[in-house]
């Protein structure tokens, strides 16, 4: 299993918790990473729903930004 979180650096070095796939973070090389070494049957996305978005939209986007990843 592969945990993973997206979030977005605010301009005072806070975070905000978006849907997966649209932030900060270089989950495109980290799922290369983990398919290339651990062969993971996983892909757990976190959201925590504490961002601007609603919780079924984040959900939505984050399913289909890692799809679109696994390509």
């Amino acid at each position: 299993m592969i945990h993973m979180k997206d979030m977005k650096i605010q301009p005072d070095g806070s975070f905000e918790d978006i849907p997966f796939g649209e932030g900060a973070l270089k989950h495109k090389e980290i799922i290369k990473t983990a398919l290339e070494y651990s062969r993971p049957e996983w892909f757990i996305v976190e959201w925590e729903g504490f961002g601007s978005c609603d919780s079924f939209e984040a959900a939505e986007k984050s399913i289909v930004n890692l799809k679109n990843m696994l390509k």
